[in-house]
C-alpha cells in the first residue's frame, strides 16, 4: 500500500497478487471497480485498476474535501 499527499488530493494505491485467479471479484457482490470508480468520479477524483505481472493493482486520486466541495 502507499499513500501520498500531493497539493490537492489525496493518492493511495494498493497491490495484492491475483495467486492466477484473475483480478475479479466474485458475482453478486456489489458493484466493484465500477462502483469503485463512479465514488472516485463523484468526488471529483479517479480510479485505475490493473492487472499485471502477477498483481492486482488499484490507484485512486482523491482531491481534499476543500477542493472537492469547490467544484460542486
Amino acid at each position: 500500500m502507499r499513500i501520498a499527499y500531493a497539493p490537492r488530493q489525496l493518492e493511495l494505491t494498493i497491490s495484492n497478487p491475483t495467486n492466477g485467479n484473475g483480478a475479479g471479484e466474485p458475482a453478486g457482490r456489489g458493484y466493484g471497480i465500477l462502483g469503485m470508480r463512479e465514488r472516485a468520479a463523484l468526488l471529483g477524483g479517479s480510479l485505475h485498476a490493473s492487472a499485471r505481472d502477477g498483481l492486482f493493482q488499484v490507484t485512486a486520486a482523491l482531491p481534499y474535501a476543500a477542493t472537492a466541495r469547490a467544484r460542486q
